[in-house]
């Protein structure tokens, strides 16, 4: 099995990618790395507390 990081947007690809590797016997996520202004994830605009959420559930 191969650790990796993934980048997460909060956005639908990154959730797809994350389910997918999740899923599968030959990942394991050891990670997920963002970027972040002001406590929004940019493009999404979507507060940090929110993506927290999202990845906790």
């Amino acid at each position: 099995m191969k650790n990796v990081i993934i980048s997460w947007s909060s956005g639908k690809d990154s959730t797809l990618t994350f389910e997918r590797l999740m899923e599968s016997s030959d990942y394991n996520v050891v990670g997920l790395y963002t970027t972040h202004v002001k406590g929004e994830v940019p493009f999404q605009v979507t507060p940090l507390d929110v993506v927290k959420c999202k990845l906790i559930d």
